[in-house]
């Protein structure tokens, strides 16, 4: 039986639990080979392996596929094994490691972080440095986090005021040529420091030398080169690599008036990465792993509050997430110059452009390479075509529940309007099409305030119904994107096998899921005006 099944995985990857079911034979023997489970896949692991679905502290562990088996009870933050197992092949690789390729690695690695962060090490960025001390404010998680170093000394030393001062010197003798961490800093012995406390004095010796060799040559670690060029403004504040680049994007195509990480704009003194006051545009740029929930001053309403505030001062807000930015910049710099009236596309007019119903399959590739949030399924597709060129597409659905106070055959929503390119008067030619052909009582479709203000809807004759001030989304670093909310909803993650008695938020992060809350959207009807 056990061979039979191999075969049948081997040759139906996708589809091999659908066989063995329809097969009484080998369905049986699973069944009476292995314990209950929810995943029938699971279940076929089990019955074929000598696995079991606990780890060896009594933990459930979490399945993978038919081929990769059991991963972990957890991520290595709280999974015992997970941590062993990281910890042993992190030591399996460094046992092979000579001194010299220590080194190497060491210096690769202070010379990346200085090229992408203007530090030596990425945790002396500014985003640290405010969750450094956003943490240390709080005095019980100073306690706790005390009270966890003084444990771990008692683990492994039996000392809970352990410290190694003969390896520190040498490290530092090693590493610095001096023998304390102390002279390598801010210590009041080094005279160079009182040079540098002279801001004339120091800003003749930044002018002549690189921050490099002026650290070397007054013996002070390159962070306090760092710190007084900083408070002299002789050097620029840091900035994130992705956001560097987008504003040199937009001096590249001629927008020179351009005001960074200001908090002068709002009444709340929120900082605003980029703002254009020739065009009264805002570009807020968000590292997913800054701009997530576990993030304490990140509320479910921070980007939404940030959005209105400048919507109330007329300025038009862009909130961008770095994984967008990573995945599919150039779309991102195309809507951008587009909002800006600097589109590198010919313009077209709709009266010149004939309409034909498409195919889901047409529209695939179109949605992905011109929409913001890419293709979706649709009922109703029309493109607009500029002879044999499609330009425009604008896509239907039936309602789903709980669009509107009614519900009927003639409920639709407008999912998706879309162009390659500038074309005058599409989405009212698209929009006008359709309801003449299918005759609606209301149509439904949001806006998000991500990238949208809703005006082209209220062109359409669309009214604005509500709003909705703020939604959460999933992202996983291994996946890169956002996912819906509705992908992860309990029942369903229940359905997967997960814990009943743990809640959706608790699950997901012990996935490894980030939750992210948006700008909100608007909620806007049309209904046919009465004559």
């Amino acid at each position: 039986m056990k061979e039979k099944i191999l075969e049948l995985i081997e040759a139906y990857p996708k589809h091999f639990s659908q066989k063995i079911k329809r097969d009484n034979n080998l369905y049986q023997w699973v069944i009476d080979n292995s314990p209950e489970c929810n995943i029938l896949a699971e279940r076929i692991y089990l019955a074929i392996s000598n696995e079991t679905k606990v780890c060896n502290l009594g933990n459930k562990k979490k399945f993978k596929s038919i081929t990769s088996g059991y991963g972990f009870c957890g991520r290595a933050k709280q999974c015992e094994c997970a941590r062993e197992h990281v910890s042993q092949e992190v030591k399996k690789t460094k046992s092979k490691f000579t001194p010299n390729d220590i080194k190497k690695s060491n210096d690769k690695r202070e010379q990346t972080c200085l090229k992408k962060y203007g530090v030596t090490n990425n945790g002396q960025t500014s985003y640290a440095k405010k969750a450094h001390d956003e943490t240390y404010k709080d005095v019980n998680k100073v306690a706790a986090i005390s009270l966890q170093i003084a444990n771990t000394k008692i683990n492994r030393y039996g000392d809970a005021k352990y410290n190694n001062s003969e390896q520190t010197v040498k490290t530092c003798i090693e590493k610095y040529g001096v023998n304390s961490a102390l002279c390598l800093r801010e210590s009041n012995q080094n005279p160079n420091l009182s040079l540098f406390r002279d801001k004339d004095m120091f800003t003749k010796i930044f002018e002549e030398n690189t921050i490099e060799e002026i650290a070397e040559k007054y013996n002070v670690h390159i962070q306090t080169v760092y710190r007084y060029s900083n408070a002299y403004g002789l050097r620029e504040k840091f900035r994130s690599v992705p956001e560097t680049e987008l504003v040199n994007f937009l001096k590249e195509n001629g927008i020179t008036n351009i005001d960074q990480n200001t908090r002068k704009l709002l009444p709340s003194k929120k900082e605003i990465d980029i703002y254009l006051p020739d065009y009264d545009l805002a570009i807020e740029f968000n590292g997913v792993y800054w701009h997530n929930e576990e993030i304490p001053h990140i509320t479910k309403y921070y980007h939404y509050d940030k959005y209105i505030e400048c919507e109330k001062l007329g300025i038009h807000l862009i909130t961008l997430f770095s994984y967008l930015w990573d995945n599919n910049r150039e779309l991102v710099k195309e809507k951008i110059l587009y909002k800006l009236g600097k589109a590198n596309s010919e313009k077209i007019y709709a009266r010149k452009c004939t309409i034909s119903m498409v195919l889901n399959s047409e529209i695939r590739e179109f949605l992905n390479n011109t929409h913001i949030q890419g293709y979706t399924t649709s009922k109703y597709c029309f493109g607009l075509f500029f002879g044999d060129k499609m330009v425009s597409v604008m896509t239907f659905s039936n309602s789903r529940p709980g669009i509107g106070k009614k519900h009927n055959k003639d409920t639709y929503e407008l999912v998706r309007y879309s162009s390659s390119q500038t074309v005058v008067g599409g989405a009212s030619k698209l929009f006008k099409h359709f309801v003449k052909a299918y005759c609606p009582e209301l149509i439904v479709s949001y806006s998000d305030n991500e990238w949208n203000t809703g005006k082209m809807y209220e062109k359409m004759g669309f009214d604005l119904y509500s709003v909705q001030k703020s939604n959460y989304w999933y992202y996983h670093p291994a996946v890169g994107k956002f996912e819906h909310r509705y992908n992860y909803t309990k029942y369903k993650l229940i359905e997967k096998g997960f814990d009943p008695n743990l809640t959706e938020r608790v699950i997901m992060q012990e996935r490894g899921f980030y939750r992210i809350w948006d700008c909100g959207n608007k909620v806007w009807h049309w209904k046919p005006q009465i004559r």
